[in-house]
């Protein structure tokens, strides 16, 4: 029996307590009047504070008919949009690095390094592929068109290799699938992984472990997901059995992939160890982006009219809802911010064990690396009662709890499950 208590308390628990979790940023891709060539509402990056529940507009990027891409990185943040990609300092909101590059749609980052991806409708570039040193924004590295002379799209690293899926988005009926990969430290463009006639226009690549997922719309005429294994290349297409058209967003959640068709409000789900798909939840809402937290298994998503409003619905990673706020128009891309841990509270935290977990009624705690004192709260954070030493718990009703064993300046928590049948 799995226990659906308090959602929004469970994300206090989960944040305040110990997961260290202070912000959420947002990318809002703004209004564009594409007919009469200006911005009604410009692009602009905000930041929602998880303890004062303010959002506030940090940065706007003008004259930028779109946005693509968000990174947070250490101390800084990567925007792509339109043709600039921007690097900002996260405590001042200052430009610390800016370039141009017409027809920039996703980029990755790596130790030293800034992989890009690009495509723009009706336009021609010189290359659709480029590398780019990340202290200096020179170009290090490109695969010219006349080499690949197909728009690509997506982009993630693993390790020194970067994948990018290779679409050919902008020519409609003449889409492809494929995905390169480049040797971050040779620099060379060293395989192509085709996906086949069912894996066309790749549009998002996610890691599962040592798997590569690609989410792919095809011909616009339905929707597939393909699985490469790294280490040998092969690959598996399934088609995603409930979608008629194209994915709008999509997202890994733990071992499954959550899908929604473009218009609808719908949500399926693909399992990545079953390889099924079909209908998961439906929200009520049609959501432009998806992003997953794993720390605090959380899921943000957005929603827009995209010409007036905004606003961010966060769920658990079962979809079930946790609390929304406003942001700016057309919200689609999220980050998040962490507060700092000190290195002495991860290197020796206190771990908590508690058997059985679940429980119908009563568990034995024990605490390994001692302690100096033993919480029980709820699922809204108040603090049930205090233990003295390791002992049987026992007297909670059903619901979820967390149990904090706190020693010297560091602490470690669990979760704990009851069920009363």
């Amino acid at each position: 029996m799995r226990i659906v208590s308090t959602l929004i308390g469970i994300f206090l628990a989960n944040c305040l307590l110990f997961s260290q979790l202070k912000s959420i940023l947002v990318l809002n891709e703004g209004a564009y009047d594409y007919v009469n060539g200006k911005s009604d509402v410009p692009v602009s990056l905000g930041r929602y504070d998880l303890l004062s529940k303010e959002y506030t507009e940090m940065v706007q990027v003008e004259n930028a008919r779109f946005a693509s891409d968000l990174a947070l990185d250490g101390e800084s943040v990567w925007i792509a949009a339109d043709q600039w990609l921007i690097e900002y300092d996260r405590t001042s909101w200052q430009i610390m690095n800016q370039i141009e590059i017409p027809g920039i749609r996703k980029f990755a980052l790596h130790d030293d390094y800034v992989v890009v991806s690009r495509g723009e409708y009706l336009q021609k570039l010189p290359s659709y592929v480029q590398v780019y040193h990340r202290s200096s924004l020179e170009l290090a590295y490109e695969i010219p068109e006349a080499a690949m002379p197909h728009t690509t799209e997506s982009v993630i690293i693993d390790g020194t290799r970067a994948y990018v899926g290779v679409n050919n988005g902008f020519e409609f009926g003449k889409e492809v699938g494929k995905v390169l990969v480049i040797d971050l430290e040779t620099m060379q463009w060293t395989n192509t992984i085709d996906l086949g006639p069912e894996g066309k226009n790749p549009e998002n690549l996610m890691l599962f472990g040592q798997k590569l997922v690609s989410l792919n719309n095809r011909s616009y005429d339905g929707s597939s997901i393909s699985v490469i294994d790294l280490a040998s290349t092969n690959v598996n297409t399934h088609s995603i059995s409930d979608v008629q058209s194209l994915c709008g967003t999509s997202v890994l959640v733990g071992d499954y992939v959550l899908y929604q068709e473009f218009g609808e409000t719908e949500v399926g789900k693909f399992d990545l160890v079953a390889n099924t798909s079909g209908y998961y939840k439906d929200r009520g809402e049609a959501f432009y982006g998806m992003q997953y937290n794993p720390q605090q298994e959380m899921l943000c998503t957005g929603i827009t009219d995209f010409k007036t409003f905004g606003k961010v619905l966060v769920f658990t990673r079962d979809l079930d809802f946790l609390f929304s706020f406003d942001a700016g128009v057309s919200p689609g891309y999220f980050a998040f911010e962490m507060a700092t841990v000190g290195v002495e509270n991860q290197s020796v935290s206190p771990e908590v064990i508690l058997v059985p977990n679940p429980a119908a009624g009563s568990a034995w705690v024990n605490v390994k690396g001692g302690f100096d004192k033993l919480e029980v709260f709820d699922a809204l954070g108040i603090k049930m009662m205090e233990l003295q030493s390791a002992s049987t718990l026992e007297g909670l009703s059903t619901g979820t709890y967390w149990v904090r064993a706190t020693k010297g300046r560091s602490s470690g928590t669990t979760k704990f499950l009851v069920v009363r049948e």
